[in-house]
C-alpha cells in the first residue's frame, strides 16, 4: 500500500488528474495539491475494486454457484450508514416542560436522577 501512494507521487499533477477523469471522478476546478489528487485517485481506485466485487458475488449468486467470498473491506467509519436511535420512551404523565432556567437546584437534581 505505502509502495502505491509512492508510485502514484512520482506521476505528474496532468495524469493523476487524467486517471481520476478516467475513473469517474470529480474534481474541483482550479489549482488543487498532489496530495490530494493521490488522495482522491486511491479512493476511486477503491470504489472501482469493490465495484468488480460486488458484481462478481452477484454474478456468481445468479449462477447458482455462490462460492463463500470474503467479505469486502469495510468502507471508512465516515461513509457508514447512521445507527437507527432507539425509540423514545414515553414520557410520564407528570412530565413538566418548564424551562430549566426557572427551576431550582434541588428541582433540577431530581430531575437528573429520575
Amino acid at each position: 500500500e505505502k509502495q502505491e501512494v509512492v508510485d502514484l507521487h512520482i506521476l505528474s499533477e496532468d495524469e493523476l488528474r487524467r486517471r481520476c477523469e478516467a475513473l469517474g471522478g470529480s474534481l474541483p476546478e482550479g489549482p488543487v495539491g498532489k496530495f490530494y489528487l493521490v488522495a482522491q485517485l486511491r479512493n476511486l481506485m477503491r470504489r472501482e475494486e469493490l465495484l468488480v466485487e460486488q458484481i462478481q458475488q452477484e454474478a456468481a449468486a445468479q449462477a447458482g454457484s455462490v462460492e463463500t467470498l470474503p467479505a469486502p473491506p469495510q468502507p471508512p467509519a465516515a461513509a457508514q450508514p447512521p445507527v437507527a436511535a432507539p425509540e423514545a420512551e414515553e414520557l410520564p404523565e407528570e412530565f413538566d416542560d418548564r424551562d430549566p432556567s426557572e427551576l431550582s437546584a434541588g428541582e433540577l437534581r431530581r430531575r437528573l436522577r429520575a
